[in-house]
């Protein structure tokens, strides 16, 4: 392979959740993992604070952990201070305390102590971030779905128990097939020919507080689904207007050198260029798809107040300055029609093949929404 000569152009940006968004970790809290106070929630290591009390406590300790979950998580509640130490903290909703206050008063069966567990959101000690990785998946799904014309064209398949996502792919590997035309390669795939390799999407900021817990619902199917997440403070859920900064670097490469460069195996058939301007329309072009068929959806259940929220980020997305600005969706439970080609499916069949259910946050806030915007330029 030659060597590829190329200029960078490095930008500050600033990602503003319009709604909650979840980030999960892979772990899930159980109830003596955190204690509720006052409205906030501290993510504790027991032990530890086993270490910090009184000797005397430390005696009371041993004899409360004995009597079982449940009747532990009280005693632990009421002997827990701030000073003894936590992992970090965050606020919970209403609803969440409420319910945690009233598994402290006991619970009506044994397995009640798995009632409250919290799927956890990415970060470490200092606080919570959103991952670069995340940020980017959405943007290269967002140009695969502008730019896949004549292209994405698939059968689906129902799944017959489905856990989590109800379809598949009639042709495990016909998703990277059609990646490999949108993006203009031909061949195997040669990492390096991928134009998404020149793109580079740091982490955010790490923030300190930047999470809550609220509660989840599945709603529209047969009845509602929920579950807590720990997911971030949003303007629309909590008036708060974050501004997470992050950075992108594009390497700018002189047109022909990339495709030149492989000749060899010859895996490009077309150059793609990828820099602001054409990943701010394409995420703009998809959002817009994206809220119309939530909107019929919310619509057809009669959920008022998410198809409100829903016309509020469609008029947020009309008075966007497009040249510096853009509407994003990420996270976990923003579901199929975000996550995947589904929407720009040739064969789609709207009314067999469109998601039942969606996942909402206090059963009205759509998970996920966020506005990127330029910042800084730092050349």
């Amino acid at each position: 392979m030659k060597k590829i000569n190329m200029t960078r152009e490095s930008y500050i940006y600033e990602l503003t959740p319009l709604t909650p968004i979840h980030i999960g970790n892979g772990n899930e809290l159980y109830p003596w993992d955190y204690v509720v106070k006052d409205g906030e929630y501290f993510r504790v290591d027991t032990m530890e604070v086993y270490e910090k009390v009184s000797l005397q406590e430390k005696v009371n300790f041993q004899k409360e952990i004995q009597k079982g979950i449940i009747k532990f998580r009280s005693y632990f509640n009421r002997i827990y201070k701030k000073e003894y130490g936590y992992f970090y903290k965050g606020k919970v909703s209403q609803e969440f305390e409420e319910k945690y206050q009233a598994k402290l008063k006991g619970a009506g069966n044994p397995n009640e102590e798995n009632k409250l567990m919290i799927k956890e959101f990415i970060g470490i000690s200092e606080g919570k971030y959103i991952p670069g990785s995340t940020i980017k998946g959405a943007i290269r799904t967002g140009f695969l779905s502008e730019n896949g014309e004549g292209y994405i064209s698939y059968n689906l398949m129902r799944k017959p128990n489905p856990k989590t996502r109800p379809f598949t792919v009639s042709d495990k590997n016909l998703a990277k097939e059609i990646e490999i035309k949108i993006l203009g390669l031909q061949g195997d795939f040669e990492p390096k020919a991928d134009p998404f390799k020149y793109i580079k999407v740091g982490d955010t900021e790490i923030v300190e507080e930047l999470v809550r817990i609220s509660e989840i619902s599945r709603v529209g199917g047969k009845s509602d689904i929920t579950q807590f997440l720990e997911v971030t403070d949003s303007l629309f859920s909590t008036g708060n207007e974050l501004k997470i900064p992050f950075r992108m670097e594009f390497r700018s490469i002189t047109e022909g050198a990339l495709k030149s460069a492989f000749t060899k195996s010859n895996p490009i058939s077309e150059e793609k260029d990828l820099f602001q301007d054409i990943i701010f329309e394409n995420l703009n072009a998809r959002a817009e798809k994206i809220l119309e068929e939530d909107l019929k959806f919310f619509r057809k259940i009669g959920n008022k107040d998410a198809e409100r929220v829903t016309l509020e980020i469609q008029k947020i997305l009309k008075s966007l300055d497009s040249e510096n600005e853009t509407l994003i969706r990420i996270g976990q439970g923003v579901g199929f029609n975000t996550t995947t080609l589904i929407l720009d499916n040739e064969r789609r069949k709207p009314e067999k093949d469109e998601p039942k259910t969606r996942m909402l946050v206090d059963k009205k806030y759509p998970l996920g929404w966020a506005i990127i915007k330029k910042a800084l330029v730092t050349t």
